[in-house]
């Protein structure tokens, strides 16, 4: 069980934008840092800050391949913080604004930057 200090880093990482769209994109697919650079309007080294504080949380794994950092959605998260991000992904592919990312997910998965 999920305690309350948990919940509300959780929900306080969720207010920012970027960090919203890093889980939703990691919903979709498994992404390294220069994809996530082609994806969102922020440098890569505002990137690793987001995804180490996704980390720290427990929201986000990663491996490594290479010389890549592959970053994925936690498996075997909270079932608290699961209906959170399937609440947050739901709402975000319903919106309008979003499908234009979708569109640049696949250009980026298309590209194969790495």
């Amino acid at each position: 069980m999920m305690t309350n200090k948990k919940l509300s880093k959780v929900l306080k990482a969720l207010t920012d934008e970027n960090r919203r769209l890093i889980l939703w994109f990691l919903q979709k697919r498994e992404l390294c840092v220069c994809e996530f650079e082609q994806l969102l309007p922020i440098s890569q080294s505002t990137i690793s800050i987001h995804l180490r504080m996704l980390s720290d949380l427990e929201l986000v794994d990663f491996y490594k391949e290479g010389r890549w950092v592959i970053y994925q959605q936690k498996k075997n998260q909270d079932v608290e913080v699961n209906n959170i991000l399937a609440s947050v992904s739901s709402a975000m592919d319903s919106e309008a604004q979003y499908k234009d990312q979708l569109v640049k997910l696949k250009m980026v998965c298309k590209d194969n930057l790495c």
